[in-house]
Formats: structure tokens, C-alpha cells, sequence
């Protein structure tokens, strides 16, 4: 089967430094060149926020009226392949992920959630990593109730419902969990929860955690519109995004593609943007 890459996000952070895991053969490669498309954008090393011990060290990373044009069109393009992708659908409900943590899955979900907002679409921005969640701390909002007290009976949507500082866009947090996450997803009230929401919406974005650590990812999939998985050059190994794949595709979740991020400009020159990514051939 084969999948697009969507996007790719150049390392700008720091270009001289290169990334201090080897390049092994269970690396990602870059994808095989597309003739027919067109030149990739650059864009901004943003690192997984949501697995690292000082987040704060990222909020430069979130989209701004500072942030360069370069980078924001590059967020547009993510974007326009996202409509592009969910055209005709009336519920459209994107949940971003990874195979595992660091990738750089939190920083993007909120950065596409960001850039549609941008465009004028009414977006709501949903974090459903109840065990190490990111999003609030990336919005510098104070920890208060959320979505997993919503699925508890423990509060209404509007309770819980946050208007951001970002025009176009409001927040669920993950809120306080004092139930196990996993029977909260699978519960009849998560079905009819989505369903209200994204009737509410031009978007939902939802933050999830990686699916090769937890569970919650392949619940969470039966209730969204399409996935985006995030991997990170150098850094995901090829055999942990495959085993993600095939995890989602036990549960018959729509993959939409695939977000690389961390991108080196080693490989920016002469490379194509659009490209497949068939996992068949990389065996």
C-alpha cells in the first residue's frame, strides 16, 4: 500500500548541528523522487514538545505573527492537503500521531490547528494524550477540566470548552483523569461526544498519543477522519512506523500520510514535495 508524504518540515534550529542518533538501517529514508510534483517548502525544526523535560524551550516554535513567511507557508500547504484529502466528508476530524515519543507530534497538531484557524476555518483543537498531554502547557493555559471529565459525566463541553487568544480557535484540554483512559475512549458517551463536536466545527484536530506505546491511538482512530502520522529524519526507526502502521490498519483507520519532520536541508536541494512512500519496497 502505498501513502503520500504531506509534509515535510526543514531543520532550521540549528543547520550545523546534525542529529545525534546514527543513521542506522532501520532509519527512515528519504522517499523516492516524484517527477510530476512540485519543489518542497522549508520549514521549522519543532521537536516533540510533549515527551521533553523543559517544554517551554519550544512556544518559539508556535506559529505567530513573527514567524517567517517560509515557515507559515509551509504550515499551508499541510493544510491545503488536509482539505484536499477530506473534501466531501461532513465530519472532518484529523488525528495527528507518531509511532513513538519525540517525534515532534504535539508542536505540529498545534501548528496545523493554528494555520487552519489562520484561513479562517472554525477550528477546535482537541488533546487526547490523557497520560502525558502538552497541549495546554504549549498554550501556557492553566491545568483545568477537559475532555476526559467530560467523557466521566463530570462536566459539560462548555465547561470545559476553551476560547484561545488565537482568533478561530478553541481548546480541549485532556483534562483531570481519575478513570483509566483506555475504558474512557471505549466508552458510548466518546461516539456521541466526537459526533457533537465536529458538528460544532469546520475542524477537529486531535493531539494523540504515539501508538506503539499505548493503546489509545487505535480507539481514538475509530472516531477520526484520518491519521497523520508524524516521524522525524534520523531519529524513527523504520521498523517502529511500520509496526504503527500495521496497528492502525488492524482497526481500518484512514491514513492520510505521513508528516516528516525535523527535515535536513542535506536533503531539501533538488528534492521533489510530493512523493510515496511505499513501505512494500523498503522491506
Amino acid at each position: 500500500m502505498k501513502y503520500y508524504l504531506i509534509s515535510e518540515l526543514l531543520n532550521i534550529k540549528n543547520k550545523s548541528q546534525t542529529s545525534n542518533t546514527p543513521n542506522t538501517p532501520n532509519t527512515p529514508e528519504a522517499p523516492p523522487e516524484n517527477p510530476a510534483s512540485a519543489s518542497p517548502p522549508a520549514a521549522v525544526d519543532i521537536r516533540e514538545s510533549g515527551y521533553a523535560e523543559r517544554p517551554e524551550e519550544y512556544h518559539e516554535y508556535i506559529l505567530n505573527k513573527d514567524t517567517p513567511f517560509f515557515i507559515k507557508e509551509s504550515y499551508n500547504i499541510l493544510r491545503t492537503n488536509i482539505v484536499f484529502a477530506l473534501s466531501g466528508l461532513e465530519n472532518k476530524i484529523i488525528g495527528v500521531t507518531s509511532a513513538e515519543s519525540s517525534a515532534g507530534k504535539s508542536i505540529n497538531c498545534l501548528n496545523a490547528a493554528i494555520s487552519f484557524a489562520a484561513a479562517g476555518y472554525n477550528i477546535l483543537l482537541v488533546d487526547f494524550d490523557f497520560r502525558i498531554p502538552e497541549i495546554g502547557r504549549l498554550l501556557k493555559l492553566r491545568e483545568s477540566r477537559g475532555i476526559a471529565n467530560i467523557l466521566a459525566g463530570e462536566c459539560s463541553v462548555e465547561e470545559a470548552l476553551i476560547k484561545s487568544k488565537i482568533e478561530n480557535l478553541s481548546v480541549l484540554l485532556s483534562g483531570i483523569v481519575s478513570q483509566d483512559p483506555s475504558k474512557l475512549l471505549e466508552s458510548e458517551k466518546m461516539k456521541e461526544l466526537i459526533s457533537g463536536l465536529a458538528g460544532r466545527f469546520d475542524y477537529v484536530i486531535v493531539d494523540m498519543p504515539p501508538v506503539n506505546i499505548v493503546a489509545d491511538p487505535s480507539i481514538i482512530s475509530k472516531h477520526v477522519s484520518g491519521i497523520i502520522i508524524t516521524a522525524r529524519q534520523k531519529y524513527t526507526k523504520r521498523r517502529a512506523l511500520k509496526d504503527a502502521v500495521n496497528q492502525l490498519k488492524l482497526v481500518n483507520t484512514n491514513i492520510l500520510g505521513f508528516l516528516l519532520n525535523d527535515f535536513s536541508d542535506e536533503f531539501a536541494s533538488g528534492k521533489k514535495y510530493y512523493y510515496y512512500y511505499n513501505y512494500s519496497q523498503k522491506q
